[in-house]
């Protein structure tokens, strides 16, 4: 990927942690700080700690690919460079931190060959759950069971998701945890399981916005 994104990509939620951060403990931890940049031009920075939720800055920000610039309780401009589209450094005078949108590889879930299958066939047996109220739709996990078989489920996914209703648009991002699905068919998961089965007050949205992250793939789906 190159090293300055899109300045759309930076839509969603994500992990920061300090450059020189073990990436492997980084998961044991039980406290993160999360961001999460808006369609509409404003962020929130909040503290994730043993699954509780805490506010700790909002304001708005502008990001040309390059340059990205906060205006919360102080103004910060960072440089920004991406390892991957999953992976960004971002640069102060003083400081480098790293932005992750998963804590996990985009591999880290192995489905069976029977998995992919059922998963093809019907997108819908991909499950939406949101596991943080204070959260809500800004970051949703995409699930699998085999159909009840399995006492974890697997993870395969996670989504960001915005519901403008008075734009009438709906933007989801999809940040992988499994590897062998189809494109076609995530985008079949995004708008059948997410969209038409996870959400609500959906009425009026006339433009589905698809962003699957991993690929940096774009699809805007018109909706009837």
């Amino acid at each position: 990927m190159a090293s300055r994104p899109y300045p759309e990509a930076i839509r969603g939620a994500w992990y920061v942690l300090r450059e020189d951060e073990d990436f492997e403990k980084a998961r044991e931890k039980t406290t993160y700080e999360i961001f999460i940049y808006r369609l509409d031009g404003t962020f929130s920075r909040i503290q994730l700690k043993d699954g509780h939720v805490r506010s700790q800055e909002q304001g708005d920000f502008t990001f040309d690919g390059e340059f990205l610039i906060t205006r919360g309780r102080n103004t910060e401009t960072y440089r920004v460079s991406a390892q991957s589209a999953r992976v960004w450094n971002i640069e102060t005078k003083k400081h480098t931190f790293t932005m992750r949108r998963s804590l996990y590889a985009a591999d880290a879930t192995v489905l069976e060959s029977s998995d992919l299958r059922d998963i093809r066939i019907l997108p819908i047996r991909v499950k939406t759950t949101f596991p943080n109220d204070a959260l809500g739709i800004s970051h949703g996990l995409l699930t699998f069971d085999r159909s009840g078989e399995l006492d974890e489920p697997l993870i395969v996914g996670e989504v960001a998701i915005e519901l403008l209703a008075e734009r009438k648009v709906c933007w989801i991002g999809l940040t992988r945890r499994a590897g062998g699905i189809e494109a076609k068919t995530w985008d079949r998961i995004l708008h059948e399981s997410v969209f038409d089965l996870a959400l609500e007050e959906t009425d009026g949205i006339e433009e589905l916005e698809l962003l699957d992250i991993e690929e940096d793939r774009f699809n805007l789906i018109e909706l009837g």
